[in-house]
């Protein structure tokens, strides 16, 4: 994959069918609720984007400060929010860091940041790839091609 100087990514010749289903993603959701939806479903998305980088900021914030109640409730809204989009690894992830939160096992739990980030832009990077396949965006793009809700 590469990006243009547009900010457009750019998949190589073997990538998978814009209408195949991503592993960790229900892209065809994300066709269901734009289409039920409409012109509302960017915002939400945005919105969802930006609440799942909050997340993330709780499940750090909470890890640094060993506070297992606030790590079990950013775990719990992440997988929540995340199955609602059909973000089906952020929302395992979330729900393992809802576990871990509860039960105090804050190394487990500092263990899965690596993957929460990775997956965090994969899903970033697999909208922006759902979007270029000819579908009602899922989300909008800034000056230099940055997904809203990106992280920095």
């Amino acid at each position: 994959m590469r990006i243009s100087k547009e900010g457009q990514v750019q998949h190589p010749p073997a990538a998978r069918p814009a209408d195949a289903e991503a592993p960790g993603v229900d892209t065809k959701l994300w066709g269901s609720l734009s289409a039920e939806l409409g012109p509302d479903f960017n915002e939400l998305f945005r919105s969802f984007l930006a609440g799942v980088r909050h997340r993330i900021d709780e499940i750090e914030v909470a890890l640094r400060g060993h506070d297992g109640a606030a790590l079990e409730l950013a775990g719990h809204s992440l997988k929540g929010a995340s199955g609602s989009f059909g973000a089906r690894a952020l929302a395992a992830l979330g729900e393992r860091l809802e576990g871990l939160g509860r039960t105090g096992r804050f190394g487990e739990a500092e263990a899965l940041l690596a993957p929460l980030a990775s997956e965090f832009e994969r899903l970033q990077v697999e909208a922006s790839c759902w979007m270029q396949g000819g579908r009602e965006s899922p989300v909008s793009r800034r000056d230099g091609g940055e997904l809203v809700g990106a992280t920095p």
